[in-house]
């Protein structure tokens, strides 16, 4: 391979396409270089100074903060971005937690749960399970808001071991029950609470103060703060304890790791592969960055078997497409000088958004898998 195609395969790895422009703008790196600049995208300027809030907004000065909204604006933003590895982990970390726009139906809260995947993506593990649960959307999405120490609920649980962190066969039910007990207490605060204003004002108004209608908090009284004993720990253990002990777990180093490369290289890779990230992962505190490092450092990710074999996903093959127009400045020209950030969008921008989370959602049903990467 020549350096200019070393470039490409790292760029439609850890970015969002390596089209003519987007490799012109990494070439003269090297691959090498190109991998330290995208590890490290999240110090330059992103290039996409447009809300989300601007999309909120709508023609006639109402607000419609269903959480669905938020579609169009992360699709213009994945075409418009000039941190591409930032984006594609946070879809990563999003596939991942396996959270449901429909069910949380609420913007501010989708965009605070993007947001913690956004900035704490490629730190610590343990930093980014702790702060997106502690966000909230993941607690209304998995019932935890319901639990308390009379009837505690096991979902939240049971997800956090099974697709967060350990993965199946690495745990027991009693570890389940234990872990739901701890989280008993871990709910949400209702923003009208005392105030005496009809839902839809209230939704609003928390939407121009940027706020969610529910929040995360702890709840004390209902609260078990019994002994318990998860994962070979006992003691009177809360919902920091039992994120803890998940986030160290060996077999969450094994399994996310498994998960990161079978992302950004090909599936089912080999136990030795798996074992070589594992490694860095506990050297370096489960820090994500290095692992991403470690993998482009690996034999395997520059093998025939990785390199130009990977099915493009839907959001893969649509978004690098429209990142070949390089049409950010065109798409910033129409948008104009908003007032503010509730200034709603000319039509066209709006548009351009919607023309390209469209034929994601449609393939992505229809299961379309196109070209390799």
């Amino acid at each position: 391979m020549t350096e200019r195609e070393k470039v490409a395969h790292v760029l439609r790895r850890l970015g969002l396409g390596a089209g003519r422009i987007e490799v012109r703008r990494y070439e003269s790196l090297g691959w090498k270089g190109t991998v330290d600049a995208l590890l490290k995208d999240d110090k330059v300027d992103e290039k996409f100074p447009i809300s989300p809030y601007e999309f909120i907004a709508q023609p006639k000065g109402n607000l419609d903060t269903s959480a669905g909204r938020m579609s169009d604006w992360w699709a213009l933003r994945l075409m418009m971005t000039r941190r591409p590895f930032q984006e594609k982990l946070t879809v990563f970390w999003h596939n991942h937690f396996a959270l449901d726009a429909e069910k949380v139906n609420e913007a501010p809260t989708m965009l605070g749960y993007l947001d913690v995947l956004r900035k704490q993506g490629r730190a610590k593990f343990r930093d980014l399970l702790h702060g997106v649960v502690k966000q909230g959307a993941l607690l209304v999405y998995l019932d935890n808001h319901t639990s308390n120490r009379i009837h505690p609920n096991e979902n939240f649980a049971r997800e956090l071991f099974e697709l967060f962190t350990l993965g199946v066969g690495h745990y027991t039910e009693h570890d389940i029950k234990e872990s739901a007990r701890a989280f008993t207490g871990w709910s949400l605060h209702y923003l009208g609470t005392g105030m005496n204003a009809k839902y839809d004002q209230l939704r609003d108004s928390a939407a121009r103060n940027k706020l969610a209608l529910y929040n995360f908090c702890i709840a004390p009284a209902v609260h078990d703060d019994g002994v318990k004993t998860v994962l070979g720990k006992t003691g009177r253990l809360n919902g920091d304890d039992v994120l803890d002990l998940a986030a160290s777990h060996a077999a969450t180093s094994q399994f996310i790791c498994k998960k990161l490369w079978s992302w950004f290289a090909y599936p089912d890779p080999e136990k030795a592969v798996v074992d070589r990230l594992a490694a860095v992962w506990k050297k370096s505190d489960g820090d994500i960055a290095s692992v991403i490092r470690a993998m482009t450092e690996a034999p395997e990710f520059w093998s025939a078997k990785c390199v130009g074999q990977m099915p493009k996903s839907p959001l893969d093959f649509t978004v690098s497409m429209f990142r070949v127009i390089d049409a950010g400045d065109t798409i910033l020209k129409a948008r104009g000088t908003p007032v503010d950030e509730f200034t709603p969008l000319p039509a066209e921008v709006r548009q351009a958004g919607s023309s390209l989370n469209f034929p994601i959602v449609v393939h992505h049903h229809k299961r379309v898998l196109v070209f390799p990467a």
